[in-house]
């Protein structure tokens, strides 16, 4: 016995064809087959049918022949014989059919339409409802952190700029509580250092020029380093630098070294970048310009604006130039002028690219002052300034 199919539908066997159905898959036209074949045919589809209604119930509602071509649940396939196919559907739709083989007790659900079409167009639709879900942030949001971020940074400027103003909102220190400062720390270093009296004293006389209101010129001090006395010089010039940063209530003071500069092969821009540091003295008081023969004669002509005495641009300032001559504390000792011996040094390092008058100038601006500064053991040297 065939094993029956458990899918719904309308299932024949082979020898059991159902009613109303031909076996051939195209219709032939009419006439194009003799009368006797028409009659054999209807004689056995006759024969089928009874064989079929002793095995199985028939329905007692007489079934009409469709006459139009349609595809059943089965599989199988109606068709007109004319070829041509009817507008609405012959089958009853409050009568549904029934599969011979279980009697007309179970009826057969349609199966909604799972087409292999429908399906292609319902998975993009649900790949682009998957796709938002999983996009990243929207423009607004992204205009709305950056918004914050800008927001953040104005905020940071504004506070800033409040605390510079409410800075120079402060009353400024007196002059003379920054003298009394002044004179105090320089007690305290001549204690500390063993340099001769010479050396504090000439301190002394250009710090005091400085220590009005509104002095005339700023104070330029010019340290004469010998070979054997470079690590004390750097250390007396730093603290001395610091002192006055304390008095005046500075943030800082200012330091060039020429040596370190990357612009030694280039007067013009070596005089540029000495310009722009020696600008920071509008918010500082004290500036130390280390090796002052290694600065070439047209970068060195900008100290003459610096130092002049009447067209200073910041007058009360207190300039420390150190310049490194050769020989021992000891051969320079007994030099009768110390004034003579730096102005001849500088004059031929500078004479070889600037003219005599420029360099006259130059240097009764930079070294008005000179003291020569006394070698000190390295070991307290060290205690001193900790590198």
């Amino acid at each position: 016995m065939p094993q029956r199919r458990k899918d719904c539908g309308f299932h024949h066997s082979p020898s059991q064809p159902s009613h109303g159905h031909r076996r051939d898959a195209t219709p032939p036209p009419p006439g194009s087959f003799p009368d006797h074949k028409i009659t054999n045919e209807v004689t056995k589809n006759t024969s089928d049918d009874e064989s079929n209604s002793t095995d199985t119930p028939t329905d007692t509602t007489p079934t009409k022949t469709p006459t139009s071509s349609r595809d059943l649940l089965d599989g199988t396939t109606q068709r007109h014989p004319l070829g041509t196919p009817p507008e609405t559907s012959t089958t009853s739709k409050h009568q549904p059919r029934t599969s011979p083989h279980t009697s007309g007790q179970t009826q057969c659900r349609l199966r909604p339409n799972t087409s292999p079409g429908k399906e292609s167009r319902v998975a993009p639709e649900e790949g682009l409802e998957k796709a938002k879900h999983h996009q990243g942030p929207t423009p607004a949001l992204l205009i709305l952190v950056v918004f914050l971020i800008l927001l953040g940074i104005y905020s940071l400027q504004q506070a800033i700029s409040k605390a510079e103003e409410e800075k120079l909102k402060k009353p400024p220190k007196p002059i003379a509580d920054i003298y009394a400062d002044l004179k105090r720390e320089l007690q305290s270093l001549s204690r500390e250092f063993s340099q001769p009296r010479e050396v504090w004293l000439g301190l002394l006389g250009q710090l005091e020029a400085v220590m009005v209101e509104e002095p005339l010129q700023p104070a330029v001090i010019l340290f004469v380093v010998p070979d054997d006395s470079q690590g004390v010089a750097t250390c007396l010039s730093h603290r001395l630098a610091r002192a006055v940063q304390y008095a005046f209530e500075d943030s800082q003071f200012v330091m060039y070294d020429t040596r370190t500069s990357e612009y030694l092969d280039s007067s013009a821009l070596l005089k540029v970048e000495l310009d722009e540091t020696l600008r920071m003295l509008e918010r500082s008081h004290g500036a130390v310009i280390h090796n002052l023969e290694s600065i070439p004669g047209p970068a060195a002509m900008i100290l003459h604006a610096y130092c002049d005495n009447e067209n200073a641009p910041y007058k009360q300032a207190i300039l420390i130039l150190l310049v490194e001559v050769p020989g021992t504390y000891k051969d320079l000792g007994y030099s009768r002028r110390l004034d003579t011996l730096v102005d001849a040094h500088l004059g031929r390092l500078w004479g070889a690219e600037l003219a005599e008058k420029d360099v006259s100038a130059l240097i009764s601006r930079t070294c008005n002052t000179p003291v020569l500064i006394r070698p000190e053991k390295p070991e307290k040297v060290s205690e001193m300034c900790p590198l």
